[in-house]
């Protein structure tokens, strides 16, 4: 059933908040939010608050920041977060705070670098080709990536399954930053010139900017590789 009821509030409308919790009385509540930390996390804990009182479940889409504070390996879900960012430190307490008063009713969502048609990355990309303008990216350090297509459809079976805890999304094989701008790159200038590289932590070593999964939640045909998400971005 498509749901054409919309409205917005400002972080700091708690009432309003509230009253449209009571009416709605929502099954799932899904959050993406974007903006200031602290007005961030007070608006979580007031929803956190109002929805502790009812059945309902709060999926709270997370980061691979949370880990960037040891970047020696991908992280599963087993992995304790460490981060030195303050987004990630940020996104941490969030966490935290939302296990306390929601439970077993939350469902962590982590989720890499997320990339559409169109999308702020890829057009980012497109706008430094078309301006002759350098990108810079790193030869040392791998990272997930996703799609924003796939992280609907994924985001979809884990609602229609009723899955719980934390998820770990991102494409299933590895690729360095710089490669994957490579095949973007090359794909349409037919070089790489245009490509600064550097190392992140001015260290040769391989560092991971990385989410791996240890679930088996996810059935194949809803992952996805690089080359995949790439062909989808070239096509």
């Amino acid at each position: 059933m498509l749901i054409t009821k919309q409205f917005q509030l400002d972080m700091e409308q708690y009432d309003k908040l509230q009253e449209q919790l009571k009416e709605m009385n929502p099954d799932i509540v899904i959050s993406c939010l974007r903006g200031d930390y602290g007005r961030q996390l007070e608006f979580h804990m007031q929803l956190a608050a109002a929805l502790a009182e009812g059945n309902s479940r709060l999926y709270y889409l997370s980061t691979t920041n949370v880990f960037d504070g040891d970047v020696s390996k991908p992280h599963t879900e087993a992995d304790n977060p460490i981060a030195v960012s303050d987004y990630g430190k940020f996104k941490i307490s969030c966490e935290n705070m939302l296990k306390r008063i929601m439970g077993e009713r939350l469902v962590i969502i982590r989720i890499p670098a997320i990339w559409g048609k169109p999308s702020p990355r890829w057009d980012q990309v497109k706008e430094s080709i078309k301006n002759n303008k350098e990108i810079d990216v790193y030869s040392n350090l791998v990272c997930s990536h996703l799609l924003d297509v796939q992280l609907a459809r994924q985001l979809r079976y884990i609602l229609k399954q009723n899955l719980r805890g934390i998820f770990h999304l991102g494409s299933v094989d590895e690729m360095t930053h710089g490669q994957f701008h490579e095949r973007l790159v090359q794909q349409i200038t037919g070089g790489s010139r245009l490509l600064r590289y550097h190392l992140y932590d001015d260290k040769e070593d391989t560092r991971y900017f990385s989410l791996a999964s240890s679930r088996e939640g996810l059935p194949g045909s809803l992952q996805s590789t690089n080359s995949e998400n790439l062909a989808y971005l070239l096509e």
